[in-house]
């Protein structure tokens, strides 16, 4: 169990920029260099760089040491794939045990290690968390993606919130949902910051039905309602991805164990249930409005026939 943390602690505690940054990947060697140069290149210089290489067979290794700044470490478990799965929570936790270890930094930046950030990023997000410091998890738009929820890859972290709620992301799936539903819980919050655009390889555009299997699976285990669910599979059916939207609801429907704890998933259910009403509401009044201005301006015709 652990206290609910307030923002008043989060200022106290929050009084540097100092922050570090863990980048990972797999066969990589593509997009990598660029990766590597765009954190290097911060204005806001990070405590610590490090890349975990993810089993690599092409020069992403090679690539990443050739980097002195950067910091290489080996994920040593050999596995098929990380990709919307616990094993990513596992590689990218080496590296934020490894920051955790240090006494300055107090964000920590995630990602992938096919991501590009402008010279700014860390600067500009990090002051703003600074200034803000209710918000514990935000980001920049990932290739112009309009979502309200930080990207897995280059989220920004308040330290003091990660080690409230136990250093490293949950070896399960779901983990990068859980990370800013948690914060929501308790109180704090999360921010996209639409100004700051991020590169990024990766984007839901390019999801398998394996992806939206385990994307299912995810909002179980996190809480979703079955209404939003199949809201968010009816959007991906009428976006053209038919076995995207059977796959994500497969996934729903066969995760019956994998649960986070029960206050989180009442809390998810609470807020996309006010979610839902909200929407029906603002759908109501579009479709009422029409007929409000015909009236107003008949109204207005019969005063000038008066």
């Amino acid at each position: 169990m652990y206290h609910v943390l307030t923002v008043q602690e989060l200022r106290r505690k929050t009084l540097t920029t100092n922050y570090g940054i863990v980048a990972i990947g797999r066969n990589e060697e593509s997009g990598v260099r660029k990766c590597l140069e765009s954190l290097v290149n911060q204005t806001l210089k990070p405590e610590k760089i490090i890349f975990v290489n993810d089993w690599s067979t092409d020069k992403t290794k090679e690539i990443a040491k050739s980097f002195p700044e950067v910091e290489v470490m080996d994920y040593h478990t050999k596995h098929e794939t990380w990709v919307d799965s616990e094993n990513l929570a596992k590689i990218v936790n080496l590296g934020i045990y490894k920051i955790g270890m240090l006494k300055k930094p107090n964000f920590i930046i995630t990602m992938g290690g096919d991501t590009v950030l402008p010279p700014n990023y860390a600067e500009v997000i990090i002051n703003k968390m600074i200034k803000h410091p209710e918000i514990v998890v935000a980001g920049g738009s990932v290739n112009n993606e309009r979502t309200h929820v930080p990207r897995g890859t280059a989220r920004v972290t308040n330290i003091h919130y990660w080690k409230e709620i136990g250093l490293g992301y949950k070896v399960r799936i779901g983990f990068e949902g859980y990370h800013v539903f948690k914060a929501a819980s308790m109180g704090l919050s999360h921010k996209v910051f639409d100004d700051i655009q991020i590169k990024s390889g990766t984007t839901g555009a390019k999801y398998t039905s394996k992806h939206w299997f385990n994307e299912g699976m995810a909002a179980k285990a996190l809480g979703y309602t079955r209404t939003y669910l199949l809201g968010r599979a009816f959007l991906l059916f009428y976006r053209g991805k038919r076995s995207g939207s059977f796959a994500l609801i497969k996934g729903y429907l066969k995760n019956r164990d994998e649960l986070y704890e029960k206050e989180l998933r009442d809390y998810v259910a609470k807020s996309q249930n006010h979610l839902i009403k909200q929407r029906i509401k603002d759908l109501f009044v579009k479709m009422t409005m029409p007929i409000g201005f015909f009236m107003f301006m008949y109204s207005l015709s019969k005063y000038e026939d008066d």
